[in-house]
């Protein structure tokens, strides 16, 4: 099928949803409401209601979006059989923690990430380093710290420039 659930297969338990199940008939359908600020419900409807509709087919559930009214947070009604409405509510929770807290960097931003902090770090112990030397009187000593302390931070702007600006 593709898009974006395509890769949801196993579905790890929602972690940031409030939901209450409601309901588990006879005939062992269940019923959850999910609580979902207004601001993401966009996200999971998706453009043209593309997001929902894959959402729908991918896991078997019924999903009802409330809140035509102003409503917030709006009341995201997912049901199904329990394994349909857990794999729904699974999504659906990991749609609105991606929409909560974006990952602007990626794979390749956190690396580089990473390495400016590294950078960052040895540029600080340098300088403490460098501090204490001059402190000592030992300004030759000193200043060869100080030239280390230019180079980290130099590596530290460089690593920062790749998580702005990435090359491709």
């Amino acid at each position: 099928m593709g898009g974006i659930f395509s890769c949801c297969s196993c579905f790890a338990p929602a972690a940031r949803a409030d939901a209450y199940v409601t309901t588990l008939d006879a005939a062992g359908r269940a019923c959850i409401d999910v609580m979902c600020a207004k601001a993401w419900v966009g996200r999971l409807i998706g453009p043209g209601g593309t997001v929902l509709a894959e959402l729908k087919s991918t896991t078997g559930a019924s999903i009802e979006i409330g809140g035509r009214g102003g409503a917030d947070p709006v009341t995201v009604r997912i049901s199904g059989t329990p394994a349909q409405v857990r794999a729904a509510q699974a999504v659906v929770s990991k749609l609105v923690g991606e929409a909560e807290h974006p990952d602007y960097e990626g794979a390749a931003g956190k690396k580089w990430r990473t390495e400016a902090d590294r950078c960052a770090r040895a540029a600080e112990k340098c300088a403490e380093e460098k501090d204490a030397l001059f402190g000592a009187g030992d300004k030759a000593g000193g200043r060869e710290k100080l030239g280390e302390v230019k180079e980290w931070q130099r590596k530290m702007h460089v690593a920062n420039a790749q998580v702005i600006f990435p090359k491709p």
